[in-house]
C-alpha cells in the first residue's frame, strides 16, 4: 500500500516501494497522484485510490481483498512491468539521454 499525500512528501512511502512491490508479485494499492500515474494504471496494474481520503482507500483495499481474481492478475501484470524499472534499465535510459546530447 502506498498511501502518499497528492503536493506533500509522505513520510510512509519511497518511491523504491513501489517497484519493490511490483518485482515481488503484490497487488499494488497506491494513491492516485501524478508520479505514480507514470507508472500506474487503475485495474491494469494496481488499484488507485483518491488521496487524502480514507473511505476510498478502504474501499480499493476491500476491492483487492473480496476479488482474489483481479488482485492476481494486478499483481501478474505489475510483476512483468517491473523490468522495465531497474537500475540496469534506468542506467541504459540515461545512457540515452547523454548519446543524444
Amino acid at each position: 500500500m502506498l498511501p502518499n499525500i497528492l503536493h506533500r512528501l509522505s513520510q510512509f512511502s519511497s518511491p523504491l516501494k513501489l517497484f519493490e512491490y511490483m518485482a515481488c508479485g503484490i497487488p499494488v494499492v497506491a494513491s492516485d497522484i501524478p508520479v505514480f500515474r507514470e507508472i500506474l494504471t487503475d485495474e491494469r496494474n494496481a488499484v488507485l485510490f483518491e488521496p487524502d481520503n480514507p473511505e476510498s482507500l478502504a474501499n480499493s483495499i476491500k476491492r483487492i481483498v473480496d476479488s482474489p481474481e483481479l488482485a492476481a492478475k494486478l499483481a501478474s501484470t505489475a510483476k512483468k512491468e517491473a523490468g522495465s524499472y531497474t537500475y540496469i534499465r534506468r542506467g541504459e535510459m540515461m545512457l540515452d539521454v547523454i548519446k543524444d546530447i
